[in-house]
Parts: C-alpha cells; sequence; structure tokens
C-alpha cells in the first residue's frame, strides 16, 4: 500500500513540475512580449484562480462532512444501538438516503 502510495505521490508531483515549468516559460513569454506590469496582472490573475479553486475545494469538502457524512453515522450509530443490524451494513443506507435528501433539497 506505500508503494502505492508513493507511485500516486510521483505521479502528482510530475504534474506538478510540469505546471511550474509551464509557469515559468509563460512568464518569460509574456514579460518579453508584453512587459512587467502585464506579467504581474496575469501571475495574480493565476494565482487569484488557483486560490479560487482550493477554495472552493475545501467549502464543497465540509458541505459534504456536515451535510453527509456526520448525520450519516450519527443515525447509523442510533439504529445499531436500537437494532441488531452491524453497523457497517446499515452506514451505506444512510449515506445513499442522506445524498438522496440533499439532492432534492437543492
Amino acid at each position: 500500500m506505500l508503494i502505492e502510495i508513493g507511485n500516486i505521490l510521483q505521479v502528482v508531483l510530475s504534474y506538478f513540475k510540469l505546471f511550474v515549468k509551464w509557469f515559468s516559460g509563460m512568464n518569460q513569454y509574456v514579460h518579453a512580449h508584453f512587459g512587467l506590469f502585464v506579467q504581474l496582472a496575469l501571475d495574480l490573475l493565476i494565482l487569484y484562480i488557483i486560490f479560487m479553486v482550493i477554495y472552493q475545494l475545501i467549502k464543497l469538502s465540509f458541505r459534504i462532512l456536515f451535510r453527509i457524512v456526520i448525520p450519516a453515522v450519527i443515525l447509523a450509530g442510533v439504529v445499531v444501538f436500537f437494532t441488531s443490524y452491524s453497523f457497517l451494513n446499515i452506514l451505506p443506507i444512510f449515506v445513499c438516503l442522506l445524498v438522496a435528501i440533499n439532492l432534492i433539497r437543492t
């Protein structure tokens, strides 16, 4: 399992290195053809887009956590406490139920 995680991290780092190489080349091209101020404006724009994508991913993950995962675990725990069902057997049912409820609510 650690070998698989290492392989995944190598692939992610190779894509990150590719992005950094592209970003550096783009900066040199823009600076040579349009000047320093356009290069700075473009850099700020790209950093803003990256920040907004990361922010939206974090916001979405917290929304999933608080609207689906935590309520499903609580409901499954309550059902397991009062019935003889297994926790791992009943948890997917509540996850699907809460996903459906949230899809209808949205």
